[in-house]
């Protein structure tokens, strides 16, 4: 068995249903895994990581089994996150642990390791976000049983979690790309093919895949212009949005609502919603054209209060405004609207609005991502 004498990664990449075959959500999948282990060999190398214990279906084994740097445990039908959380932890004699998300932590910088690891030795537990973390390190020996065991079965309520259930120091991770950049939607892997030129396992993979039609270019040379302005809507971070504006020339306007939206699982209350209400879709759509010269929508907040019942392959349809394909007549009639529109406007969840638009920034100044960096990573 192996010695864990580091900092051990866990994650889980449960796909309850398989996606359908050529599907985007196939293809999400595919990119995650990709990233799963590009992320855990660049822990592992970094030398403050133990082998990454991946937690999946035997799908992933088949990929996972020849890496050293990754150790397989197939994942039950029906889990309770807890209960195998505790069950991994006796297994293989845990301690100090790493939770990530398959998006997560891809940009994240060795420096960052270090300081992950430096503070989880010292007692401290670590997110990146204390109210929906998309990442989690802390010391097993520091909780109950009892708490372990009842873990929630979302991760991104792990933190806020610990935080109402214990006495443990919380130490917020600085912000950085790597820290608030959760790669899950189409425009989020188009975008870190932009920026990395393609880079490591998944920059290969997004180069032969669906996600390499996505057009940015005219989106970026909005960002480049002085006399532009953009509209940025949705689960926007604050800080966030000061370290983009910083590295863009032109202006920003912004709305930003229902940030804890994924735990609270539906939109409650919208200024925008008002808006859509007092205006008709058409002169909304224009007035967005009239005030500025491009956009970034976290789409998630509209669909949650028009959209009703809907499948995420049409989200994703959406993200890349595919709307003939879409089932849900809302999702399809908003995104033939943007798909018409004349000006640029990116979709997605709140990772676009966040890291997303944090990464475009960062190439508008001139900030690369290549190889050379990422192997410096």
């Amino acid at each position: 068995m192996t010695n864990f004498k580091k900092i051990t990664p866990i994650i889980i990449e449960n796909w309850n249903v398989q996606p359908q075959k050529g599907s985007v959500s196939e293809a999400i999948k595919e990119a995650r895994e990709e990233m799963i282990f590009d992320t855990s060999h660049r822990m592992f190398e970094s030398g403050y990581f133990d082998s990454t214990i991946i937690i999946g279906n035997e799908n992933l084994l088949k990929k996972a089994e020849k890496l050293n740097f990754v150790i397989f445990e197939k994942i039950e039908k029906k889990i309770n996150f807890g209960k195998y959380l505790l069950k991994i932890i006796n297994k293989y004699l845990l301690d100090k642990i790493f939770y990530f998300g398959a998006g997560s932590c891809y940009f994240l910088t060795k420096d960052e390791f270090k300081f992950i690891s430096e503070n989880t030795i010292k007692g401290q537990f670590i997110s990146n976000n204390p109210v929906s973390s998309d990442f989690i390190s802390f010391s097993s020996s520091d909780l109950t049983n009892e708490i372990i065991l009842n873990f929630p079965n979302i991760d991104n309520y792990f933190s806020s979690y610990l935080m109402s259930k214990t006495f443990l120091k919380y130490l917020k991770m600085p912000v950085s790309l790597g820290s608030v950049f959760d790669i899950d939607t189409p425009n989020d892997f188009a975008i870190l093919s932009k920026i990395t030129n393609n880079s490591g396992n998944i920059g290969n993979y997004i180069s032969n895949s669906i996600f390499k039609n996505i057009d940015l270019d005219k989106f970026i040379k909005v960002l480049s212009s002085k006399s532009s302005e953009i509209f940025v809507y949705g689960r926007i971070n604050p800080l966030n949005l000061y370290m983009a504006e910083k590295n863009i020339p032109c202006k920003i306007r912004f709305l930003s609502e229902e940030r804890g939206l994924k735990i609270r699982g539906k939109a409650s209350s919208s200024l925008l919603k008002y808006f859509f209400k007092s205006e008709n879709f058409d002169n909304l759509f224009k007035l967005f054209e009239n005030i500025c010269d491009g956009g970034i929508f976290d789409t998630r907040i509209i669909f949650s209060l028009f959209a009703g019942e809907y499948e995420q392959e049409d989200v994703y349809l959406s993200d890349m405004k595919i709307w003939q394909k879409i089932k849900n007549p809302f999702i399809k009639f908003f995104t033939k609207k943007i798909a018409e529109s004349k000006i640029p406007i990116i979709l997605g969840g709140h990772s676009v609005v966040n890291g997303g638009l944090m990464a475009l920034s960062n190439l508008v100044r001139g900030k690369k991502y290549d190889s050379s960096y990422m192997s410096q990573m």
